[in-house]
C-alpha cells in the first residue's frame, strides 16, 4: 500500500484549511505523540490511523460538524498519545499519494469505527452520516 508522503490538503485552494507558507510535513512520533502528525493541523497520518484502528482499545468519536460537515474524528487510545487522545482531520483523505488499496482501506475503516461513510466522487470528498450533526 502507498500512503501520502506529505500532507497536500492544506494548499491555497483548500475550502477548509488556510494556506501556510512554510513546508507542511508529517512530523515523526515524539514523547507526546506515538504516531506521525501533520505539522500544520496535528492530524494523525492516515496510515498510522489505520494501524491504530486494528487495535482493540482504540475508539473514534466526536465526528464534529463544526464547519457544517464531519471534519474530524477524535481518537481515544493510550496508544495514540501521552494524553490518550488524538485527532484525524477528514480533509487528509484528499491528500495526494494514496494508491487505491490504501485509500479503500482507510475509507472502509472509518465507517464501522466512526459511523460516517466517506467516498470520493470526481475528486470531491462526500460523506453520509445517520443525521445532520451526528456525533458517535
Amino acid at each position: 500500500m502507498r500512503w501520502p508522503e506529505k500532507p497536500t490538503c492544506h494548499g491555497k485552494l483548500s475550502p477548509v484549511f488556510v494556506y501556510a507558507d512554510e513546508e507542511i510535513t508529517w512530523r515523526a512520533p515524539d514523547a507526546h505523540h506515538k504516531a506521525r502528525t501533520c505539522s500544520y493541523c496535528g492530524s494523525l497520518h492516515p496510515e498510522d490511523l489505520v494501524a491504530l484502528l486494528a487495535e482493540p482499545d482504540v475508539r473514534l468519536g466526536g465526528a464534529d460538524h463544526k464547519y457544517g460537515w464531519p471534519h474530524k474524528f477524535y481518537i481515544h487510545s493510550s496508544q495514540v498519545s501521552s494524553t490518550g487522545m488524538g485527532k484525524f482531520y477528514n480533509q487528509h483523505i484528499l491528500d495526494q499519494g494514496y494508491d487505491a488499496e490504501a485509500l479503500e482501506k482507510l475509507l472502509a475503516l472509518l465507517y464501522p469505527h466512526g459511523g460516517i461513510r466517506f467516498s470520493l466522487e470526481d475528486g470531491k470528498l462526500k460523506y453520509a452520516a445517520p443525521y445532520p450533526g451526528y456525533q458517535q
